[in-house]
């Protein structure tokens, strides 16, 4: 067994959530030699591996992981001048993925993912989730995905057209994809100015943090600052709340389904819905977007209603933002689960909509 791997590791001070079992193996990888020699003695042993960035999107089991658990720390970021005023930026899978967008945005004067500021979590994850927030999705500029095969232990570039991206989900959550480990990840940036403000919710807006400062035309440094005050108001920075930050998707309605749903809230939630808006927003493939943080505004599960109280004396809402679940202390995997499926199950009775978890199940 190469030295750099550990038995029976607490994972729960790995996640943000802060809860979850231990592993049978634990390892930190910090150069891809690292990767190659923990794969093949993972497969040499017969032991299954789970990939752990930075945690903050997951909810590990109470009865731990019974695999080797390798969390990446393959650290490096280089910028490549492709000529005119593109760049591209190779970002390995151990970096911070706020640092990236704060080295992109603040020392390169790039745009591309401004729009991304501080989600917390690090680069190997990101195209994994396909994160998305404020109008704008990693898969806008991802060119490439550097991977290892956790089984042949192959090395494989994987071209954008081959992750299959899409709101919230890529070819690595398929069970093929999920068998490749990536160490790298290449975004196509540019010094071409092209402020996306136009992202508006009930409670946040980029356009009115650059009308505040007096703005005419944002840097991307001014955009970053935006969606970083914005983050910061709904509880939404790294460190802030014992959270997994999002738990919920929004939802994807067929026109039919939404009509539905609209007619359902205009009988029902119709001063929520003024109060709200806007709550859906019209997608190019001509499906509606729907906020499950405004849904939730409906129901009993509100950072309103809910302050104050816990599930299990252990579980809540986020004060400021209906769509965090939040570890109040003491908190268990099961504790968590229950509470979502609790409020999944009152969404459904209630619209007649299902709402998906966006935070990974391990095991």
């Amino acid at each position: 067994m190469p030295s750099y791997i550990k038995e029976n590791i607490n994972l729960a001070k790995y996640t943000t959530l802060g809860v979850g079992g231990r592993a049978r193996y634990f390892a930190e990888i910090v150069t891809e030699e690292e990767l190659t020699m923990a794969i093949e003695w993972a497969n040499t042993e017969g032991l299954k591996i789970v990939v752990l960035g930075g945690g903050s999107n997951v909810l590990i089991g109470d009865g731990g992981v019974d695999a080797l658990v390798m969390r990446m720390g393959i650290q490096g970021i280089v910028s490549e001048a492709r000529g005119g005023v593109e760049e591209y930026v190779h970002a390995c899978a151990g970096e911070l993925w706020d640092d990236v967008v704060a080295t992109a945005t603040e020392e390169r004067a790039l745009w591309g993912i401004e729009n991304l500021s501080g989600i917390p979590g690090r680069v190997g994850a990101t195209p994994v989730q396909n994160i998305n927030a404020y109008g704008a999705s990693v898969s806008d500029v991802v060119v490439s995905v550097d991977a290892y095969h956790s089984i042949t232990g192959e090395k494989r570039t994987l071209e954008v057209s081959e992750c299959h991206f899409g709101y919230r989900d890529s070819f690595f959550k398929t069970d093929e994809g999920s068998k490749y480990i990536i160490v790298r990840v290449t975004l196509k940036l540019t010094k071409e100015q092209q402020a996306n403000t136009v992202y508006r919710s009930a409670s946040q807006s980029i356009q009115r943090f650059i009308e505040s400062e007096g703005i005419t035309m944002p840097t991307p440094s001014d955009v970053r600052r935006a969606v970083l005050s914005a983050r910061k108001n709904i509880g939404m920075l790294p460190g802030m709340l014992q959270s997994a930050g999002s738990f919920f998707k929004n939802v994807i309605l067929e026109k039919e389904e939404f009509v539905r749903l609209r007619a359902i809230i205009e009988e029902n939630y119709a001063e929520k819905g003024e109060q709200l808006s806007p709550w859906h927003w019209t997608l190019l493939s001509g499906q509606e977007k729907v906020s499950t943080a405004f849904l939730m505004e409906c129901t009993q599960y509100n950072k309103t209603d809910f302050k104050g109280k816990t599930f299990n004396n252990a579980v809540g809402i986020s004060p400021l933002h209906t769509l965090s679940l939040i570890n109040c202390g003491g908190a268990s995997s099961d504790d968590i689960s229950a509470f979502a499926s609790e409020i999944i199950l009152e969404i459904k009775n209630t619209f007649g909509v299902t709402i998906e978890s966006e935070v990974c199940n391990i095991p």
